[in-house]
């Protein structure tokens, strides 16, 4: 996992499409960081806590 990722990855990790993530990020259920020219991206810490939070295991394929 990168450190910091873009949107369309996190979003295929998760198993998820895009519009959905954004929903996630518009409703502050996932961290990120807003770059200059307003390009988002997800930090692995940010995943993290996500995956914690809703208590879904990445290494178990069922969950995600």
């Amino acid at each position: 996992m990168k450190p910091i990722m873009k949107i369309p990855e996190v979003a295929e990790f998760l198993g998820i499409g895009t519009s959905t993530l954004r929903r996630y990020i518009r409703r502050r259920l996932i961290g990120f960081v807003v770059l200059p020219g307003n390009d988002y991206r997800i930090r692995e810490i940010d995943l993290k806590k996500f995956l914690d939070d809703h208590g879904i295991d990445p290494t178990d394929p069922g969950d995600l």
